[in-house]
């Protein structure tokens, strides 16, 4: 877009435009995804339904919503670049939106209201488990505050509107909260975590007093960092006194609390040949990401035992002749591919069960070696289900390269780097089989001499 010479209104006008086309969109898409559950199937109908892994109409939305694909999310997904999770709250939002709350989607097609607002509110509702009724009275309730408030007010208005539908239900939801408490770590680059957690409020306070403390005593003892950094320092300092003197509340006094608990970690390490020579450098650590040698020494430091393991060499195609996967092979895979091997897919390949690309058949010759990383990849349940019963074939050209072909005829080139859309041309590599002897020559006749 030139926008060389514009004056100030006409930029003005042409971002309105541009709003209003970028809400006109995101409604198209909504609409379209909303479709789709109506028509899509990705068979044609005549396997047996009741046979293992075949497609099936399932509900996704809330109360309310009708039945769809269970393979439906595994087209849109790869299609918009989105993972498996992401596709299905489209679905779902689309499907709760357009049969839960008629006057929002009503605006949303208007565009009167953003997609992803009212995406949010009907997930809250949703999530709340509200019947369809208490969704369709909501809905007459917060739809004129669409234009009237911002975002914040509007989801606190929102959320004493679910309150008050169903204060019982309200209730169970606090009871259910409480046992859906949780503490998970998502390691950062630098050498940094970040900590999400859900705890009982109660915690959540006194757990920020005593940081705010423990940061107050840090700054009059001269220390120099600001208080967020101490508040940081305070919150590890926590669970380091724990791992030296675990307490009774977890532990029982008898056994552990005066033992101390040793710190057990496996991690991998992707290093190049030249930061081992040179000590210095970047490694890649598998769960963690790019970490200078310095950090991967703290990381390590206050380990008592470190166990090596052997080095291995992606570039080997190890394999055998059995059906079942032998867990060196399956290590092998899954640091190629280190995410399952499907379109825009996040799942960590650990998660996944290994797939035989191209079909295990029993009663070949032993030295076939079905069983070789070159003819494995991590798939999900769904997806091998997909791939097997779900119209979508794959091949795999190259180790650790998926060439994915949808059963709405879209193609996918996934490898460890992440996915293409549309088919690369890969050159095939022969995979490594077990050793077939070589001939021996025969050895040359002699000629008689006349």
């Amino acid at each position: 877009m030139n926008t060389t010479g514009c004056t100030a209104r006409e930029l003005t006008l042409a971002l309105a435009d541009a709003d209003r086309r970028e809400r006109q969109a995101a409604a198209d898409k909504a609409q379209l995804i909303a479709a789709l559950c109506d028509v899509y199937r990705a068979t044609d109908g005549s396997a047996n339904p009741a046979l293992p892994g075949a497609e099936r109409l399932i509900t996704v939305g809330a109360d309310g919503t009708p039945v769809v694909s269970d393979f439906l999310v595994l087209e849109i997904g790869p299609l918009l670049g989105m993972s498996e999770a992401s596709a299905g709250m489209l679905i779902c939002d689309a499907l709760n939106l357009r049969h839960r709350h008629p006057l929002l989607w009503q605006a949303v097609g208007e565009l009167k209201v953003e997609v992803w607002k009212a995406r949010r509110i009907a997930n809250d509702v949703a999530r709340a488990g509200l019947t369809l009724d208490a969704a369709l009275a909501i809905d007459e309730k917060i739809t004129p505050y669409l234009d009237k408030l911002p975002v914040g007010p509007l989801l606190r208005k929102l959320s004493r509107m679910i309150v008050k539908a169903d204060e019982v239900l309200a209730e169970q939801r606090a009871k259910k909260a409480r046992r859906e408490r949780f503490v998970r770590i998502h390691h950062d680059i630098d050498g940094v975590s970040t900590v999400v957690a859900r705890v009982a409020t109660s915690d959540a306070i006194a757990l920020d007093t005593a940081l705010t403390l423990a940061a107050s005593d840090a700054i009059l003892t001269g220390r120099s960092e600001g208080v967020d950094e101490l508040r940081s320092v305070a919150f590890g300092d926590l669970a380091l006194a724990y791992l030296n003197n675990p307490g009774p509340a977890v532990a029982p006094a008898s056994s552990t609390a005066n033992r101390r608990i040793p710190r057990v970690a496996e991690i991998v390490v992707h290093i190049t040949r030249e930061t081992l020579t040179d000590g210095r450098g970047v490694a890649r650590v598998e769960g963690v990401g790019p970490m200078l040698l310095d950090q991967v020494r703290e990381v390590l430091g206050g380990c008592s035992k470190i166990k090596i393991q052997p080095v291995i060499d992606l570039n080997d195609d190890p394999g055998v002749d059995t059906y079942e996967i032998p867990d060196r092979i399956r290590r092998h895979v899954n640091l190629r591919n280190p995410v399952e091997g499907f379109p825009f897919s996040s799942r960590n390949s650990a998660r996944c069960d290994l797939d035989h690309t191209s079909p295990y058949r029993h009663g070949q010759p032993k030295q076939a070696a079905q069983t070789r990383a070159s003819n494995l990849g991590p798939l999900s349940r769904k997806v091998h289900r997909a791939k097997t019963l779900g119209a979508w074939t794959l091949t795999q050209p190259t180790p650790g390269t998926f060439l994915w072909t949808s059963p709405m005829g879209l193609t996918y080139t996934v490898d460890r780097h992440g996915t293409t859309r549309g088919h690369k041309q890969v050159a095939p590599k022969l995979a490594a089989t077990a050793k077939v002897p070589r001939p021996t020559p025969r050895k040359p006749i002699p000629r008689r001499r006349p």
